[in-house]
């Protein structure tokens, strides 16, 4: 059903040998734990009581120990989206790179709340007439309280940018491969480029185009890193047709050649 829920051990030691990149989708209950989790290239050290969401794509890399709690990993068909009234939701939570915050700490209501939902998730999935309609409900929930733990408190009027800018990474999450025009993504949102613009740089200090080209340049990384692709073939992959035009774009904005940030990173 493409769903299933595992011990958070489980997850850490399918991660643990060396980095690779995920291909489902993680909600994680932490309890306690040891070490930590690097997510593509940024190192986090575990907290007790948090709740973490990967998405789908990144590279994951544990060193930890003691490790306990649950891990429900998912693929987005499961959500059976086409379905949903809530689509747009759910969208902005799976295709919305987390970059502010990597995991929620809720306060001790709150985590109460997912222990009890992942207990929930967990006796469902062990039955042995186990309903897929009752699991999704139960994972929707949980997702829609994870993503409303990791917004903070705004105004009226700053929370409407904040969901602006969640719709935003949203929509170059899905298409930044085919799509490098920042006008593209603005008509997407009924705004003028203009208008979106002013909305990211005065929110977060970026362009439409920066943020573009951030999640180029991230994709870049990863399949110099863990791919071994030949940096043509990374080029053309990520849309770029002309190498050297891939080259100028990357040394500009990493500081190194990609010959050279592979040779660095491994």
């Amino acid at each position: 059903m493409n769903f299933e829920i595992q011990s958070l051990e489980k997850f850490t030691e399918d991660f643990s040998v060396k980095p690779k990149r995920t291909k489902d989708y993680f909600l994680l209950l932490i309890e306690k734990g040891i070490g930590t989790i690097e997510l593509d290239f940024y190192s986090h050290r575990l907290k007790k009581n948090i709740i973490w969401f990967i998405t789908d794509g990144r590279v994951v890399h544990t060193q930890v120990s003691g490790c306990q709690g649950l891990a429900i990993r998912f693929k987005d068909s499961f959500l059976d989206l086409n379905r949903s009234e809530n689509r747009a939701t759910f969208i902005s939570i799976l295709y919305h790179y987390f970059c502010h915050s990597p995991f929620f700490e809720p306060n001790t209501d709150e985590y109460s709340q997912f222990q009890r939902l992942f207990t929930e998730i967990q006796q469902e999935y062990n039955r042995q007439n186990a309903s897929i309609t009752v699991l999704q409900s139960y994972l929707k929930i949980a997702l829609v309280s994870y993503q409303r733990g990791i917004k903070p408190g705004f105004n009226s009027q700053n929370k409407k940018n904040i969901d602006t800018i969640i719709i935003l990474r949203s929509n170059i999450e899905q298409h930044y491969l085919e799509q490098k025009n920042a006008r593209f993504y603005a008509e997407k949102q009924n705004l003028s480029l203009k208008r979106l613009n002013e909305i990211t740089s005065a929110s977060i200090g970026k362009t439409v185009t920066q943020l573009i080209h951030e999640r180029l340049i991230l994709e870049a990384k990863r399949r110099l890193l863990f791919t071994e692709l030949s940096i043509a073939e990374i080029a053309y992959q990520i849309g770029f047709e002309d190498v050297n035009y891939f080259y100028r774009f990357f040394k500009k904005r990493v500081e190194n050649t990609p010959l050279q940030f592979r040779k660095i990173g491994k």
